[in-house]
């Protein structure tokens, strides 16, 4: 007999080398799919990153600027170089900050925290246009494309300086990319982000403000009214019949408490002003705020897109159309006797009750529009 065999026959040894290549090429398959897959994992979620961080970039830009361009918002030449939602120019991501904010060394730190932590590489900046330029490339996934669809349905890629309208304000951002997969396989893609939460957390606050707005000027009118009328007989206020004629909203803007210094019988003399000269849209919002809110001009002079609050005291007259009402619009006359003294120039004053008020923002289509939703445009009707 013959002995018993000892070790393998080599087609057994072959036959074992095979299963272990096949196990082993099926887990290297397996470790490349992985890698690939965390390669698209990641550039999937800093897509969405990016586009979360336009809106965050704009949420900084108003922040940091408000509380230094108020109350002519971006009107005010700190602010009106910038361009606060991100664009791409280039195959860069900018970002432009005008140069004379004051505050600009610390906005654009946080812009670059924002983009850069959504994978992004800071590039260095430029200057164009009394703006700095913030520049970012963005590779996992290389940005290709990049658009907004505003508020009107419409699209962009491209804004101007001076605020965003918010009637035709980003609700969603649309991004073109590519992503490099470790196993040399390159994906287009083309993914739409929603950001429309921004617009509605900004209209919440222009409604707030405007709301505190209007609360206080309509106390104010009626507190000034009473006051008038409880300060008869003579010598301490007008004649009875004359209160009601008097725009008392007007003296929010006053430089002292009364205007009257002295009445007798049916006339005053010794009358004051009512010391507010030709105001401007900036002098009436910092007084209503300053007086009656007992605020600085930030951030109730500023609608939640950081324009400036038009308000139009004496606003019998204007409709539609109210870029063209000025601020001194409807400016009462000194109370005082006509020339022949047989009544008050209250009498012959042109606008007569009820005065109303208009609150407005200076965002182009708010001012603009007779149709406007009442977080940007109110009229303040004063009962007698």
């Amino acid at each position: 007999m013959a002995g018993k065999r000892r070790g393998f026959f080599l087609i057994e040894v072959a036959f074992a080398l095979a299963i272990i290549g096949v196990i082993v090429v099926g887990m290297l398959r397996d470790i490349y799919l992985q890698k690939a897959n965390l390669s698209y994992s990641r550039a999937l979620n800093n897509a969405k990153m990016i586009a979360m961080a336009t809106a965050d970039v704009y949420r900084a830009v108003v922040e940091d600027s408000a509380s230094v361009c108020a109350p002519s918002g971006w009107a005010n030449p700190q602010c009106d170089a910038t361009i606060p939602f991100p664009v791409l120019e280039n195959g860069l991501l900018k970002v432009y900050v005008d140069s004379d904010l004051s505050v600009k060394n610390r906005l654009e730190n946080q812009i670059k925290t924002i983009i850069t932590s959504a994978g992004c590489v800071y590039s260095g900046k430029d200057t164009s246009n009394g703006a700095d330029v913030l520049k970012f490339m963005c590779l996992t996934p290389k940005i290709t494309a990049l658009s907004y669809t505003l508020s009107d349905g419409s699209t962009t890629s491209t804004f101007s300086t001076g605020g965003v309208d918010p009637m035709h304000f980003p609700v969603s951002v649309t991004l073109s990319f590519t992503i490099d997969l470790s196993n040399g396989e390159t994906i287009k893609k083309t993914k739409t982000y929603d950001i429309s939460y921004l617009r509605q957390d900004l209209i919440k606050k222009s409604a707030e403000r405007i709301q505190a707005l209007s609360s206080a000027l309509e106390t104010y009118y009626t507190t000034r009214l009473s006051t008038e009328v409880d300060m008869q007989p003579y010598p301490d206020g007008l004649h009875s019949t004359e209160d009601f004629y008097v725009p008392w909203q007007w003296q929010v803007l006053a430089t002292d408490g009364k205007i009257y210094k002295t009445c007798q019988d049916q006339y005053c003399s010794g009358i004051d002003d009512w010391n507010t000269g030709n105001p401007d849209f900036d002098q009436v919002i910092t007084d209503v705020t300053k007086r009656l809110l007992q605020s600085g001009a930030y951030p109730l002079s500023l609608d939640g897109f950081m324009y400036e609050w038009r308000v139009i005291l004496v606003g019998n007259g204007c409709s539609g159309d109210l870029s063209s009402c000025t601020a001194d619009n409807n400016k009462p006359p000194t109370p005082n006797k006509t020339v022949t003294g047989a009544g008050w120039y209250w009498e012959v004053y042109s606008v007569k009750p009820p005065f109303f008020t208009w609150i407005v923002s200076s965002a182009p289509s708010c001012l603009k529009n007779d149709s406007s939703p009442d977080w940007c445009r109110t009229r303040i009707v004063y009962s007698q």
